[in-house]
This record gives structure tokens, sequence and C-alpha cells, in this order.
């Protein structure tokens, strides 16, 4: 009996121990009852791709009543809403221990959201967890999903390349944010040091587009490179061309320059054939865009005449035509062309009755096998001389360039003829 009573008070102060815990836990004491279902001791938290659920998920095994029973029962878990088809991996069977089953390893690769749990047991009623997602891994791969296409030089890709980011797993890294850049990879220009621009971009839940990506040197079979940042490329484009760019726009017009010179006409009577005015750019050429409104009007007007028949017209490819009618004839007319800048072409003084001289039977006076211009004198080359003579005269006023005067702007050197000396 006297060893008896030590055992006696070992036990009673065990038993007091144990339900002081109870009392003082705020938990139901364990129960006895036999289990009736399973339940998932806590909501789960979201987890990443490729690693173990964290903290691990807990099974409880409850009685009818819902109290926590000690019996051991073994425990299932399988996944019931599964978005990313993926599989449960890691142990997914355990035993419940004093009525709590813990799985420490399952693990799912398929980033995605609304991932549910099943929880089961023998002969018990299963229970289902709350949704949780599954994010993606830290990307470590990039994949051009928009690639290059044939572009113009110096020409924005259209429609603009995109590189998408990946973890390991295959994942799209809709959580990343950071820089991706694009290099030439294989270079097709013929001197191999073609540039590229508009080629760093950041990633928007994981995807980065470059709208102004553009190459400045004509080639055959291009590549691009995609890399996180400043690291080493990860992925190289499909090969692609790039064409010659469209032709620089055309210089604008400076000057005018006659085209058909007015001919010699009676008075009152329409010029003809009508005169033609040309927009010319600082190299001579007639500009062919052009479509500006061009004016003639009288520059030196010694008997007070009229010039009429016609309003401003609208140039056709460079070139205005227009007929006009001159009025009270005197010698010493001037007709001049207005437009950007102003020019004149000295006809001479009539001998006609007051009718100015043909196109080509302008006065001349001996002035040697030069012409003056601008108060200067230049060379006449002896095969535009339709005179015949070695002695030929051409004066040519207010002219801002000396190869307008006589209306064919592309023939610098050609110039009016004049009338043999009686």
């Amino acid at each position: 009996m006297s060893k008896l009573l030590p055992v006696l008070a070992l036990w009673a102060g065990v038993v007091s121990c144990h339900l002081d815990k109870l009392l003082n836990s705020g938990n139901p004491p364990p129960s006895q009852a036999p289990p009736a279902r399973v339940a998932f001791a806590s909501s789960l938290s979201s987890a990443r791709a490729g690693e173990p659920i964290s903290p691990p998920v807990q099974v409880t095994v409850q009685d009818s009543t819902g109290r926590v029973t000690l019996r051991d029962t073994l425990v299932t878990l399988s996944l019931g809403a599964n978005p990313g088809s993926d599989k449960l991996r890691g142990d997914t069977v355990a035993h419940s221990v004093n009525g709590v089953a813990t799985f420490a390893n399952l693990r799912l690769d398929k980033a995605a959201s609304g991932y549910t749990l099943t929880a089961a047991a023998p002969e018990l009623h299963p229970d289902t967890s709350g949704a949780f997602s599954v994010m993606p891994a830290p990307p470590t791969e990039l994949a051009f999903t928009v690639q290059p296409t044939a572009t113009m030089q110096d020409s924005a890709i259209k429609p603009p390349v995109q590189v998408t980011a990946y973890d390991s797993l295959g994942n799209k890294a809709t959580n990343f944010a950071g820089s991706i850049r694009l290099g030439i990879g294989t270079d097709g220009s013929v001197s191999k040091n073609a540039g590229i621009a508009g080629a760093v971009a950041s990633a928007v839940a994981g995807v980065a587009t470059f709208p102004d990506v553009r190459i400045n040197q004509v080639g055959v079979g291009y590549t691009l490179t995609a890399a996180f940042g400043t690291a080493a490329p990860v992925d190289t484009s499909v090969a692609f061309d790039i064409t010659p760019g469209p032709p620089p726009p055309p210089p604008p017009p400076t000057h005018l320059g006659f085209a058909q010179q007015p001919q010699t006409t009676q008075a009152g009577a329409t010029i003809t054939p009508p005169v033609q005015v040309a927009a010319l750019d600082a190299a001579e050429h007639v500009v062919q865009g052009f479509t500006g409104a061009i004016t003639l009007a009288l520059g030196a007007n010694p008997g007070g005449g009229t010039l009429a028949g016609g309003a401003p017209v609208n140039a056709v490819n460079g070139d205005g035509d227009d007929q006009y009618v001159g009025r009270k004839p005197r010698s010493g007319w001037l007709l001049v062309r207005r437009g950007r800048r102003h020019a004149a072409a000295d006809w001479g003084q009539s001998d006609h009755h007051g009718q100015r001289p043909p196109r080509r039977e302008p006065h001349c006076r001996p002035f040697g096998d030069r012409e003056q211009l601008h108060g200067q004198q230049r060379d006449v080359p002896a095969r535009h001389r339709p005179c015949g003579r070695q002695r030929d005269r051409v004066v040519l006023r207010d002219l801002p360039d000396a190869s307008a005067h006589d209306g064919r702007p592309d023939r610098h050197d050609e110039h009016v003829g004049c009338k043999p000396r009686s």
C-alpha cells in the first residue's frame, strides 16, 4: 500500500496537468468518439510553383460534433479544382497523429489561380479546402512571342516585337516587371556594323513590347537576341530582312523659270504657244510635286500696256501654263514671273511697228563672245550662237540664276539667239 500511494499521486498530477491545459487552451478536449469526418485545419496560402506549400497542409480527424478525435486515421489528399491541369506532387497520404495529419512536401508546378485540395479518409466524410493560387517561380527563360518581320531601313518593325519571360517550369512570369534588352544576333548588312535602336523595354505582367525597334542598314537574314537586362542573351528570333527605305522627299522649290518663253504677238492677241513657267529647286530641277499658284505680270512697261487674259494658275507637276493678251504695244516690254523669287528677261527694243520681235531675233550689238549677267560677262559657247556670228550679245536682268533665262532649266548653257546685224 505504501508503494501504491506515490504512483497514484503521480497519476493525479499528470491528469491535473492535462486538465489544466485543456481548460486554459480554449480548444475542446480530444474526443474518444469514433471519427466521422476530416477537415482542413486552416486555409491555404499562396504557393510558388515547384516549391513545397508552406506552411504545411494539415487535416484534422473529427467526430460527429466537430471535436478532434485521437484515433489514428489514414488521410489522403488530392486536387479538387485544377485550373492549371497539374498533378499534385509529394506525399499525398499521411496518418493522423493525435487527430492531425500533416503533409510537409506537397507542391504544384503549374502557376494558376483557383486551385483547391480535397481531403478524404476511409468511411469518413471528405472536406475541400478554400481556393489558393500558385505563383510562377523566378523567371529564367525568354521567348519571342511576336517575331520580327521584314521592315524598311530605319523604320519601326511592325507589328511590334514582343518577348515573354518564363520560369524554369515553363510558367509565364506574370509577376516579372524587369528590363528586357534586344540585340542584333546575325548582322545581315554588307558592312556587318548595323545598329539597333528602341531595343530596351520593361516587362508588364512578364511581357516586354518594343514599339519602336529599328535597324539602320539594309540586309538579309538578320536575327535578334533577347536578354534580361545586361545579362547574356537567352533566346534568338527567326530571320528577317531589312529593305531599303523610301526615297527622300524632293527638295522644295526655290525659284521660278520660264519653260516656254513668250513669243512675239500682235497687240490684243493671245500669246501662243502658251507661256509656261516651272517651279525649280536650288539645283535647277523642276519640282514635280509643286502645285502652288503662279502669276505673270508686266515688268518694264514704258507704254503703260496691260496684260490680260487669265488669273493665277496652279502648277501641275511643277509647271504653270498660262495664256495672256498683251495690249498697248510699245518697245521695251519686260515680262515678269512672280513666285518665291522674281526674274525677268529683256527681249530688246521693238522695231516691228510697236510689236515685240520674234523669239530668236533680239537685237544684237558687238560684245565679243561673252554675255552680260548682273553686270558681269560670261563666255557664250560657239554652238549656242544661232546667229552664226562671232560677236553676239544677250542681256539678262534680275535673274537669281543665269540658267533660268531661256526657259529650259535643265540646259544651263543654251541662250536666246540673236538676229544677224544688217
